[in-house]
């Protein structure tokens, strides 16, 4: 595995990015070949941004949470001026998709949403009351969610970096 993605997934992500980039026999800059005793742990922990997403500023713990006034607001935002839905843009405010990412409905576990700022500009912000309930559903309250497991083990590591942002544990390691 290339220099740049160690230290950076789990072990059971690493497999996979074996298979799809081979790494060279030698390094490019040095010529030397990798240290094949290095470990995870002693590389770098800079990630791709594909795999680990910057986390979303948070609202006051205060906020209510209305999941469905969210998607709403979520929609209005990633809408260009043409119509169309920025799909990129409406993703950002939800942890997980369980089919085609260019349908509406396959997001799932919304936990942000859109909110003005002081100078009128609409922001994006997760919000905490929307976390807790997340974080529920994929430890199977209100009957669970269906997700591919992938998809599941990135929103619970998504989830657990926000906790740790709000200074929190979340439910399935207490």
């Amino acid at each position: 595995m290339s220099l740049y993605y160690q230290g950076a997934l789990a072990a059971h992500d690493a497999a996979q990015l074996d298979e799809m980039y081979p790494e060279p026999r030698q390094n490019p800059i040095h010529g030397a070949r990798r240290n094949p005793g290095a470990t995870l742990a002693s590389s770098s922990t800079r990630r791709p941004p594909a795999l680990n997403p910057p986390l979303l500023p948070l609202t006051s713990s205060r906020r209510k949470w209305d999941a469905t006034k969210a998607r709403r607001a979520l929609k209005k935002w990633a809408t260009t001026k043409s119509g169309n839905v920025d799909m990129k843009k409406y993703a950002r405010g939800f942890l997980a998709h369980d089919g085609n990412p260019q349908n509406l409905t396959s997001y799932k576990l919304p936990i942000a949403t859109v909110i003005k700022d002081k100078a009128g500009r609409s922001r994006l912000k997760a919000v905490p009351h929307a976390i807790y309930a997340a974080a529920g559903v994929i430890d199977g309250a209100r009957g669970g969610v269906e997700l591919p497991a992938g998809q599941r083990t990135k929103a619970k590591a998504q989830l657990a970096r926000y906790y740790k942002k709000m200074k929190k544990t979340p439910p399935w390691r207490k």
